[in-house]
């Protein structure tokens, strides 16, 4: 075992995790690179060597399976050492705060209810229970867009209509109620409800005498920017008929544009002529978008303002009656340890801070963090992983630019990364390098460059000559149809081609004995193989358009 960590890339800095306790690292950790296994070193070595006992570490995962596995394993590692540090441990490992970031917020919110102003016993809502508390919010909010208009709150009516006008949906106000429900903790509202912008289309019909005038000047009846002036002039009738309701919001959008048209030679001008006409046509058009969006704001700042009141007194609902949602538990647990006598204490009690999936971080999370380690001892408190190239939670305020200014922040020689992958062959780890390498481009805070993976010592060379299998490849869907494709939808004809292909491939790999790696890391020898073997797809998936292609 020894022997071939030596022959890791990265052990250097797998042996800093493991033992350097008293930096603060940021890790940055490949996919299949065996994070969770240094995370349960660090840890370790932190309760054996350096004294820390386990209910002082905090250890963070991302979901609840994440941290059993990894209570599990720190469970399992321990076990093998005798001592009494061990044994302590040992006795601590179900109570310890190894679990999600609700769960930690949970439990620093449960033990200072008065300063967090929530009950003494605070109920947790889960991710279906909030769902259907949203919906019910949605309702309440719903009731009041759509109130008679002596009973809605005054303007709330008319900027519904205008919005609805413009061409929303209520799916899409729906959505928005949605964004500002996950985030209410942001939510400023004044005192006084904002008022409706006063539409200003008396510039706009100036504007468009003044272009229409230019027709005068045009000496040829059947020129096209001529044309384009009597459309204009038409428009310009519209917008006039509209201007004493909402519908001029529509007319305002249909404002022609300058076409291509108009010869120099039919206008009194000239080219130079056609050219201003054309301009005044542009500024004509801008001041008609800016018109509209300029009103359409105002009454989109109406609604999100009556949409907020309802959120944001629901939000000070739940904390009275002690009904939490996983976000409300953060907001708490953040604004509780804002308090310098809850920090001092959540300080003392936590002496490691561990986080994991550190790119699913969101700025929320990173403040309970920074709030609880920080103080003259901090160097050492927190330990950080993750991988930037698998940050999808954007929708659940995860924040990639929060990691990386976190990197940047982090001194260079405290940033360390395990490249070596123990989950992939030679060839996929080739490909894989060959296109991410090529795709991901650094943009500032945007997106993270790109750090190869490396593949784990002994695993074996692929090459023609093995007669193993080609090295990964694209293939692209042919056209061709699939059985009863006219009774499907256009989703599923898209997945039912994929099976078919991905069948042919299997059907391929099977007949021709495509070879794949014998063992694991550790047991790989450089010359063994085993054939592939077909394993059925589950019954229960067998309905679907995707395993029925597959199963044929």
């Amino acid at each position: 075992m020894a022997d071939e960590d030596t022959l890791l890339v990265d052990r250097v800095d797998r042996a800093r995790i493991a033992t350097d306790t008293s930096a603060t690292l940021f890790v940055e950790a490949g996919a299949g690179s065996g994070k969770t296994h240094s995370l349960v070193e660090r840890i370790c070595h932190l309760i054996l060597v350096d004294g820390v006992e386990l209910d002082r570490i905090a250890a963070i995962t991302f979901t609840e399976k994440a941290a059993a596995e990894l209570r599990e394993r720190v469970r399992t590692h321990l076990a093998s050492f005798s001592g009494d540090a061990a044994e302590k441990a040992m006795e601590q490992i179900d109570t310890a705060a190894i679990g999600t970031l609700h769960s930690f917020a949970a439990r620093i919110v449960s033990e200072h209810p008065l300063e967090a102003g929530v009950p003494p016993r605070v109920a947790v809502v889960d991710a279906m229970g909030s769902q259907l508390s949203f919906e019910r919010r949605w309702r309440r909010m719903r009731a009041a867009l759509f109130a008679d208009e002596h009973a809605a709150p005054s303007g709330l009516t008319d900027a519904l209509r205008i919005i609805l006008g413009a061409g929303a949906s209520l799916d899409q106000v729906r959505t928005l109620a949605d964004a500002l429900d996950r985030s209410w903790d942001r939510l400023i509202l004044d005192d006084v409800a904002p008022t409706m912008a006063v539409a200003d289309i008396d510039a706009l019909l100036r504007a468009a005498d003044e272009v229409v005038d230019s027709a005068r000047d045009c000496t040829d009846p059947s020129d096209e920017l001529l044309m384009r002036l009597s459309s204009i002039a038409e428009w310009r009738v519209a917008m006039a008929d509209a201007r004493s309701s909402t519908a001029w919001i529509a007319v305002a959008a249909e404002c022609p544009t300058k076409g291509r048209g108009g010869r120099g030679p039919n206008w009194v001008g000239g080219a130079a002529m056609v050219k201003d006409i054309k301009s005044s046509i542009d500024e004509l058009n801008a001041a008609a978008v800016a018109e509209r969006t300029r009103y359409v704001a105002s009454a989109l700042t109406i609604v999100v303002h009556h949409l907020s009141r309802v959120i944001v007194d629901e939000a000070a609902e739940r904390r009275r009656r002690g009904e939490l949602e996983f976000h409300d538990l953060l907001v708490y647990a953040r604004n509780v340890l804002r308090h310098d006598d809850v920090r001092r204490i959540v300080h003392s009690s936590y002496q490691r801070i561990m986080l994991d999936e550190f790119q699913d971080t969101d700025p929320l999370q990173l403040e309970i963090a920074r709030l609880i380690v920080d103080g003259p001892d901090e160097p050492g408190r927190l330990f950080t992983v993750g991988d930037p190239k698998q940050s999808i939670y954007r929708f659940r305020r995860a924040d990639i630019a929060s990691y990386m200014a976190a990197r940047d922040a982090t001194d260079t020689a405290d940033v360390v990364r395990l490249t070596t992958n123990f989950r992939s062959t030679k060839p996929v780890l080739s490909w894989v390098n060959s296109v991410f390498g090529s795709l991901i481009v650094p943009n500032a805070y945007v997106q993270p460059d790109y750090t190869p993976l490396d593949p784990a010592p002994g695993r074996p060379e692929w090459y023609v000559g093995t007669g193993w299998g080609p090295a990964p490849f694209v293939f692209e869907d042919s056209g061709e149809a699939v059985e009863d494709e006219h009774l499907l939808t256009a989703s599923e004809v898209l997945r039912a081609r994929e099976s078919r292909d991905v069948a042919r491939i299997i059907a391929t790999a099977l007949d021709q004995g495509w070879q794949k790696e014998a063992g694991g890391f550790r047991r790989i020898h450089p010359s063994a193989s085993e054939p592939q073997r077909y394993l059925h797809p589950h019954p229960v998936a067998r309905s679907t358009a995707v395993s029925r292609e597959i199963t044929r």
